[in-house]
């Protein structure tokens, strides 16, 4: 549809181009493949799991917080950090390679298009209270697990103060 609202079928048929009856089927599916936007790598990997059955997840992965050292050891190794934190903290100072996608309702949406699979993952939690942290992990690694990206093996233990306070490096994201 238009950025109309609303619609009839009469207009729709009247000024819809892949409702033409002159189009055929061929030529309907060559059209509608052709404008169709690029399918986000996660799609064909959640197609073969829904297909044979996800793997039994008995709780939640990456639970145990990682010291910073040993973090950034599992980074060298080839693990892939997500910041969760929010924008303004991540471009003020971040994991350097760390993707920056804010715990909330697009993580998995974001984590699915950017992040590899087959990828053990390391998360930087928000600051806060041990409860809040846990809590952001929790629904993290919900919403990853959601979307295939399963092997989450935990969050920065102390966040990026714990990070800065080893002397590690970090990048920020200039205005």
């Amino acid at each position: 549809m238009s950025g109309r609202p609303v619609s009839t079928l009469g207009y729709e048929r009247a000024a819809n181009p892949y409702l033409d009856p002159a189009l055929g089927e061929e030529a309907f599916v060559g059209k509608i493949l052709g404008s169709a936007p690029p399918f986000p790598p996660y799609y064909r990997r959640m197609k073969e799991l829904n297909a044979a059955g996800p793997p039994t997840v008995e709780t939640l992965p990456g639970k145990e917080p990682i010291p910073a050292e040993r973090f950034r050891e599992l980074l060298d190794q080839g693990h892939v950090a997500i910041d969760l934190r929010d924008q303004l903290a991540f471009g003020m100072g971040h994991v350097p390679g760390a993707f920056g996608i804010p715990v909330g309702e697009s993580l998995s949406t974001w984590a699915s298009w950017v992040v590899p699979y087959d990828t053990p993952l390391l998360l930087v939690a928000p600051e806060g209270a041990y409860a809040a942290v846990a809590a952001a992990v929790d629904k993290a690694a919900r919403a990853l697990v959601r979307v295939g990206l399963d092997d989450v093996r935990g969050p920065l233990a102390g966040g990026l103060a714990a990070w800065r306070q080893a002397g590690l490096p970090v990048s920020d994201t200039p205005p």
